[in-house]
């Protein structure tokens, strides 16, 4: 996360929820100032590229998410509906 967060205008996309729970790792994400998009657990029902063309299709949402959050904050986004 140090590193990525030395460079620029990285997005990190995970279903790994537990970032946002344990302690060292969330030290980490916010010293880093790396952007997170946590994806609900019903991503992981679907197959990769149905996930892929999905992240893509709601790309301009997240994006559009991630320009109004300040560094080290996340967004997070379910398959369908409104991103949280």
């Amino acid at each position: 996360m140090t590193s990525l967060g030395h460079e620029k205008d990285w997005v990190v996309i995970t279903c790994d929820k537990r970032i946002s729970k344990n302690p060292y790792e969330i030290k980490a994400w916010k010293e880093s100032g790396l952007f997170i998009v946590f994806l609900k657990s019903a991503w992981l029902k679907i197959p990769f590229w149905q996930q892929s063309w999905q992240i893509i299709k709601r790309w301009p949402e997240i994006k559009e998410s991630s320009s109004t959050n300040n560094q080290s904050s996340s967004i997070l986004v379910p398959v369908k509906g409104k991103i949280e």
